[in-house]
């Protein structure tokens, strides 16, 4: 097993063990809740427990509540007590659900109340990055990821192995400011926005983004950093622009391990929590077919897919 899911299975474990004794009460709490349902890849609980952590006032939640709702995470005929919508701090505007996080999410973000710890940072970064909730400006979110970047400068990927502190410090809920935010502690190690830092100032460089200059090297160094860093997308990013010949890919043992384990999350959620978009999820992956396998082996992999659309029928 890789040092990323030997690390991922133990903090999956120890916040589950942690929150098995200590339901969430407060609203940190929920919010801290919704963040390891997210990391569970639970979209549709960590959603509706990001809304329960709006509703009471933490902020930081509608950044998540965007993220699922932009990237098509929730399904969304089931989640009308949870509606953005209902909370909407713009009527006066014709605002879609999504357009309501980032814009209530921008806000918060650019308050001079609030911290300016680096998840803050990479939060507005991000949303510059995108246009979402602000106009974009793509030279000072490259500015703000590598200001998170730099602010763990001394961080090697040897301080993410399994002798890290997987704890459920790193669900939020003894960060210092945790009454406040909810944001995840930084005595998490895996738990830090550096990773995803990593993973956007790498399409800067892969793309050709000013203030970069076109560069491949430089733009696949940096998408393994980030996923060093414990940013599992970057992996699937780089498989899927450049492991097309799989014989010559230079991490193959990793791909092969986090799609087991993604399987395994997405596989959790279709059991205990089945709902249309867990299950297109599951089947998705089994339909692309596992990294590396020949055709016969593809063919009998997708076959996994079959009893997911029943799942996913019997759900009508």
């Amino acid at each position: 097993m890789s040092i990323y899911t030997e690390a991922e299975h133990a903090i999956a474990l120890s916040d589950t063990l942690w929150w098995i004794e200590h339901p969430p009460m407060t609203a940190a709490e929920r919010y801290a809740y919704g963040l390891y349902q997210y990391r569970l890849k639970d979209y549709n609980e960590a959603f509706h427990w990001f809304s329960l952590a709006a509703s009471d006032g933490i902020q930081d939640a509608w950044f998540d509540m965007g993220q699922c709702l932009l990237q098509d995470r929730v399904d969304t005929d089931n989640m009308t007590a949870d509606s953005p919508s209902r909370m909407n701090s713009y009527p006066q505007e014709e605002l879609s659900d999504t357009a309501i996080c980032f814009k209530n999410a921008w806000t918060y973000y650019n308050k001079s109340t609030t911290p300016k710890n680096p998840e803050a940072l990479y939060r507005r970064a991000w949303m510059l990055r995108y246009g979402c909730g602000t106009e974009p400006e793509l030279l000072k979110a490259y500015d703000l990821f590598q200001a998170v970047v730099d602010f763990y400068k001394d961080l090697t990927p040897a301080d993410f192995d399994i002798c890290c502190d997987y704890s459920c410090e790193g669900s939020g809920i003894s960060a210092p400011d945790a009454k406040d935010s909810g944001i995840t502690s930084p005595t998490d190690t895996c738990k830090l926005p550096v990773g995803a830092s990593c993973f956007e100032l790498s399409k800067y460089f892969l793309e050709g983004l000013a203030p970069t200059l076109q560069n491949i090297n430089e733009g696949r160094k940096l998408l393994k950093k980030a996923y060093d860093f414990h940013c599992e997308e970057a992996l699937f990013w780089d498989f899927e622009h450049f492991g097309s010949d799989y014989d010559t890919y230079e991490y193959p043992d990793d791909i092969r391990e986090l799609y087991s384990f993604r399987i395994g999350q997405y596989g959790r959620v279709c059991d205990i929590h089945p709902s249309k978009k867990a299950c297109l999820r599951l089947i998705q992956m089994y339909e692309n077919g596992y990294p590396g396998d020949n055709t016969e082996r593809r063919l009998d992999f997708a076959k996994k897919a079959m009893p997911i659309y029943k799942k996913m029928e019997a759900l009508k």
